[in-house]
């Protein structure tokens, strides 16, 4: 019996993500300046809001929210914890999540930043099971990519990849979590 429902962000509930690290140098085509600023936040000399505004600011524009991801969230917190999962860093993925309103419906969100692992490994999954001490079978997660899907279903969790966020409904509906 399915008790939570575990999302990735970028792909499933927003329609974009925020560049990633080779995305970001090609967007400044400053090399050398991007591996500067990397290198002084991951030894702490500037904070990862003074990174992320250095480097992210032009590109926020391009994510927004699926049509409707409030109100399906909404009625799956009804019956299920909702948890996100994602290979990012947490103050850029809470400020979106706090951008557009859908923060307050985790109950808690797993950034690969912070737990040291990203996904597809198998000790992040494992690290969120830990969390929120449930079992991989009472758990849903959704991801758009097939290899974190496939990693999750090994390990015995039940999986829907999305390769077409505005089918989200629909696939979750097709798991019986919604009518």
């Amino acid at each position: 019996m399915i008790k939570a429902i575990i999302f990735d962000i970028n792909g499933v509930l927003i329609t974009s993500s925020t560049p990633s690290i080779s995305e970001i140098s090609a967007i400044r085509n400053d090399r050398l300046a991007f591996s500067k600023k990397l290198s002084d936040f991951k030894s702490g000399k500037i904070t990862a809001k003074t990174f992320w505004d250095d480097f992210i600011n032009g590109t926020r524009k391009k994510v927004r929210p699926l049509k409707d991801i409030m109100l399906l969230l909404e009625e799956l917190k009804n019956n299920y914890r909702i948890f996100a999962l994602s290979n990012s860093i947490r103050e850029s993925t809470m400020e979106v999540l706090e951008e557009y309103g859908i923060r307050n419906y985790f109950d808690n969100v797993f950034t690969s930043f912070e737990i040291g692992y990203s996904k597809p490994d198998e000790e992040i999954f494992e690290y969120v099971l830990g969390q929120i001490r449930l079992k991989p079978e009472e758990c849903l997660f959704i991801d758009d990519i097939k290899e974190n899907t496939a990693t999750a279903r090994i390990l015995g969790f039940e999986t829907l990849t999305i390769s077409q966020p505005e089918k989200l409904r629909k696939a979750i509906i097709s798991k019986g979590l919604l009518e």
